[in-house]
């Protein structure tokens, strides 16, 4: 956001309950006298909750279309079979419920299958040339191996030395891969938070992943629409037809 502390990310931690309380507390307290950033804090909100309402109701409407086309019975056999309305009645609700919980069972499970299918590690190098560092190059071989068990406590051991944008990629991408998406949303979000250019993107397509695999495409979705908007960014095309499998 223009003549702003506050980056969007940061502002859309604050709607969606992410910031720590001492942060909560310094946002509320320019809320108070910055009336454009309450102002665009209003319309971030709008926005967000536009766009979950927008794919609940398309799960409404589908489930419409799956009763009518299934339960809705013409009116010329209603008047043939008045004396059976009321089990047909009965029938048609016992048989949405189940379809119901049929599709909603599916969009949970699809939630893992898309996780699944779109999973795969970034491609990066940890060594330098010219700086043969056998910690690092260890670290590059456990990670390009898949030995991400391994990697991940040298990941933590040099995040805590000197914390860059890539350690702290490698180190969430190693979480999800380990099935500890709620730690690597940790490293992802401090990768935003840094503005770091070259890495937000696939900061963002991750974290976004991880979302998927804690089973909440509400959430994943934020991101990958953020992705969708900017045709030069990376994961771009991944994010596209990602969205598309979940509408």
């Amino acid at each position: 956001m223009a003549n702003s502390n506050y980056t969007d990310e940061q502002i859309d931690d604050y709607i969606m309950g992410l910031l720590d309380e001492n942060q909560k507390s310094l946002f509320e307290k320019e809320l108070k006298t910055d009336a454009a950033l309450s102002l665009y804090l209003k319309e971030r909100k709008e926005l967000i909750l536009g766009i979950e309402e927008y794919h609940a109701q398309k799960f409404k409407d589908k489930l419409k279309v799956i009763h009518s086309k299934n339960f809705e019975t013409p009116p010329t056999q209603i008047a043939k079979k008045r004396n059976l309305r009321s089990w047909l009645a009965i029938a048609a609700t016992v048989a949405f419920l189940i379809v119901a919980m049929m599709w909603m069972n599916n969009s949970s499970y699809s939630s893992s299958k898309l996780y699944a299918a779109n999973f795969q590690p970034y491609e990066m190098s940890f060594s330098q040339r010219g700086n043969e560092d056998e910690k690092l190059l260890r670290l590059e071989d456990l990670y390009k191996t898949g030995k991400y068990e391994d990697a991940l406590p040298l990941f933590e051991e040099l995040n805590k030395q000197s914390s860059s944008s890539k350690m702290l990629l490698g180190a969430g991408i190693s979480k999800l891969a380990l099935n500890q998406a709620e730690k690597a949303l940790v490293d992802f979000k401090l990768i935003l938070d840094n503005g770091d250019l070259l890495f937000k993107d696939h900061a963002r397509w991750y974290t976004a992943l991880a979302y998927l695999q804690l089973d909440n495409q509400s959430q994943a979705k934020l991101f990958l629409e953020l992705l969708a908007k900017d045709k030069g960014a990376d994961h771009y095309m991944e994010a596209v037809d990602l969205l598309k499998k979940m509408d």
